[in-house]
């Protein structure tokens, strides 16, 4: 069972002639409810193991997003245009699954049982900033591009499992560990474009980038006595 939900709203002003603003803010949320039942039969040769499984897995998804758009133009010249973006994401999940195996005459070979969570919170931003001049001279221009971004990625969960195998003695096998993880990312970027005309429609241009993208990652897993 899949349930979906969505919605969202647009803002746009003009404040002057010289300044606008287009802006937006949308919803969205996912939810997936999953049953499902195995009965399997395996031959071999003369004999025969019957698998039995269940399982259910909740997953849920909640998801904001705003987009912002200023442009002004300073003069006839020169304007700066603004973009800014921001997304936030929640993630959940959840898990649970039972199984047996049986020989054909019912004894049982192996059972177990296992349950997983997880969750996780993405929170990206994203603004840059582009500046833009013309000159006196009819093609002759010059604009630079200032970006940056940061994103952190937050998540844990747990995993607990046991399992028995009858044959041919009892051994048992436990499970139970816990994790989370925090990454964080930041990119700074910077270009610069420079348009001059050699006429006769044709444009001689030269740009300049410059990108950096800082990341860090702190992983821990951890056994439950």
């Amino acid at each position: 069972i899949m349930s979906n939900y969505g919605g969202g709203v647009n803002f746009n002003q003009d404040f002057s002639k010289k300044t606008t603003l287009q802006s937006n803010y949308f919803y969205n949320q996912l939810e997936h409810d999953l049953l499902q039942g195995l009965e399997r039969e395996n031959f071999f040769g003369d004999s025969s193991t019957f698998l039995n499984q269940s399982s259910r897995q909740y997953n849920s998804n909640y998801n904001h997003r705003i987009n912002a758009v200023l442009d002004h133009k300073i003069d006839s010249a020169n304007s700066v245009k603004l973009t800014t973006t921001f997304v936030s994401n929640h993630a959940e999940s959840n898990a649970a699954t039972q199984s047996e195996t049986r020989a054909g005459n019912g004894e049982l070979i192996n059972d177990g049982n296992s349950n997983t969570y997880s969750a996780q919170n993405i929170n990206n931003f994203n603004t840059n900033a582009l500046l833009r001049h013309r000159f006196a001279k009819k093609g002759r221009t010059i604009s630079s591009n200032l970006s940056f971004g940061y994103s952190q990625n937050e998540s844990e969960g747990s995993v607990q499992s046991d399992n028995n195998f009858y044959k041919p003695f009892l051994l048992s096998q436990e499970l139970n560990q816990v994790n989370s993880q925090l990454t964080e990312n930041i990119t700074l970027g910077a270009t610069l474009s420079y348009t001059e005309p050699l006429g006769n429609r044709r444009y001689l241009e030269f740009n300049y980038n410059f990108n950096q993208n800082l990341n860090d990652v702190d992983r821990q897993v951890f056994d439950v006595e």
